[in-house]
C-alpha cells in the first residue's frame, strides 16, 4: 500500500468516530441562517443587495470559503439561476484565524455571527410581481474536538418587483451597512490568498476591488503594488507604491518597496 492511500485511509479512519460523535442527537452545534434583501421592493432594472445572516452556536465554528487545508470542507452560498436576475460573486466576510487541538496550524474560520453578501441585478424586461430567490448555504461545523456531517440550510428570499413609477425605500439598513464595511477586507483577503497560491491575476482583481471600495488604504495599495512588481508592470508598481508612502510617508518598507521597484524598472522614477 502506497504512503498515500494509506495517509487517505488515516484520514478517513480518524474523521469517522468524530462525525459519528456528532450525530448522537445533539443538536447544539445547529447553524442556522436566513436572508434578507436591501429594498423593500424592485424595479426592473435596477439593483439590491441581499445578506445572509448566519448564526453559529456558542463553541462551535465552520471553515472559511476558501478553508486552510485541502481536506476541510468550506462555507459555501449558492442561488438558483433564474431568468433575468444576474448573482453577482458572493462576498464572504474576512474569517478568523485560531488554532485547534486538532491541527498545528491555524486555520481560516467563522464564529457567531457571520454576514455574507451579495448584489442582483434585474433585467429591464423582468416582469412585475412576487418572486422567491432561493438559494442553499453549506457548512460543516466542529467544535475544538469533533465535527460534525456537512449540512445544508434551505434560503427562500422573498421579492417584489414593481413598475418603475412605484416608490421603492431601502430596509435592513444596520445589515448593510456592517456588511459594507467588510467588503473591502474581504476583497482584500481573498487577493492575499490568491497571491499565495500563486493567481496573480486573480490576486490583483481584488485588491484592487478593495482598493476601489477604500482608496486611501496604504496596505492595499502596498500590495497591489507588490503584485504588479511581480507580473512585470514596474510603471504601475512604481506610481502605486508612491500613493501609499503619500499616505504615510514615515513608513521605511513602502520607501524600500519603492527603492526595489526603481532598481528593476532602471528608469529612476
Amino acid at each position: 500500500m502506497s504512503f498515500k492511500r494509506l495517509f487517505s485511509c488515516w484520514i478517513v479512519i480518524f474523521l469517522i468516530p468524530l462525525f459519528a460523535y456528532g450525530q448522537g442527537g445533539d443538536r447544539t452545534n445547529s447553524v442556522k441562517a436566513k436572508g434578507v434583501i436591501s429594498l423593500d421592493k424592485v424595479h426592473p432594472g435596477g439593483r439590491f443587495q441581499v445578506a445572509i445572516l448566519v448564526a453559529i452556536p456558542q463553541g462551535w465554528h465552520i471553515n472559511a470559503h476558501i478553508p486552510s487545508l485541502d481536506y476541510l470542507i468550506p462555507m459555501e452560498l449558492k442561488f438558483e439561476e433564474k431568468p433575468g436576475l444576474n448573482f453577482s460573486e458572493v462576498i464572504y466576510p474576512p474569517p478568523e484565524e485560531k488554532v485547534f487541538s486538532f491541527s498545528n496550524q491555524r486555520l481560516a474560520v467563522y464564529g457567531g455571527r457571520v454576514i455574507i453578501g451579495g448584489i442582483v441585478a434585474v433585467s429591464k424586461d423582468f416582469p412585475t410581481g412576487k418572486r422567491i430567490l432561493r438559494g442553499k448555504f453549506s457548512y460543516q461545523a466542529c467544535s475544538n474536538q469533533v465535527c460534525v456531517f456537512p449540512a445544508e440550510v434551505d434560503i427562500d428570499i422573498s421579492i417584489e418587483v414593481v413598475g418603475s413609477d412605484q416608490p421603492v425605500h431601502q430596509i435592513n439598513r444596520e445589515v448593510f451597512s456592517q456588511l459594507e464595511a467588510t467588503r473591502a477586507e474581504a476583497h482584500y483577503n481573498l487577493g492575499k490568498r490568491y497571491q499565495k497560491e500563486g493567481l496573480l491575476d486573480k490576486a490583483i482583481g481584488e485588491c484592487e476591488e478593495a482598493i476601489n471600495l477604500k482608496p486611501d488604504n496604504p496596505h492595499y495599495l502596498s500590495t497591489v503594488a507588490e503584485l504588479y512588481y511581480e507580473t512585470g508592470d514596474y510603471d504601475k508598481a512604481i506610481a502605486t507604491i508612491k500613493k501609499a508612502i503619500a499616505l504615510t510617508p514615515e513608513d521605511g518598507f513602502l520607501q524600500r518597496q519603492l527603492k526595489k521597484f526603481r532598481e528593476v524598472d532602471g528608469k529612476g522614477h
